[in-house]
């Protein structure tokens, strides 16, 4: 499963927090995010924040989207 953000100007990376917990899941460059091993009518939820030389942003929203099929997109 892909999730896709819109870029922030002058963001060096990004930041997916994932699940209730908000954990740490990975730190990206581009603003995507892929996982792939889910289970069918799996539901992902991140927050994303960008970071640069100044720290990191605030949170997105909660964003949720449902792997319908299991595995990547």
């Amino acid at each position: 499963m892909t999730v896709n953000w819109d870029a922030v100007a002058g963001a060096d990376s990004y930041n997916v927090y994932r699940g209730a917990d908000k954990r740490l899941d990975k730190n990206v460059t581009k603003p995507e995010y892929s996982t792939d091993g889910l289970t069918p009518d799996t539901k992902l939820t991140i927050n994303v924040t960008s970071v640069n030389e100044s720290g990191e942003s605030a949170m997105s929203e909660i964003a949720t989207k449902t792997d319908a099929e299991g595995g990547s997109e």
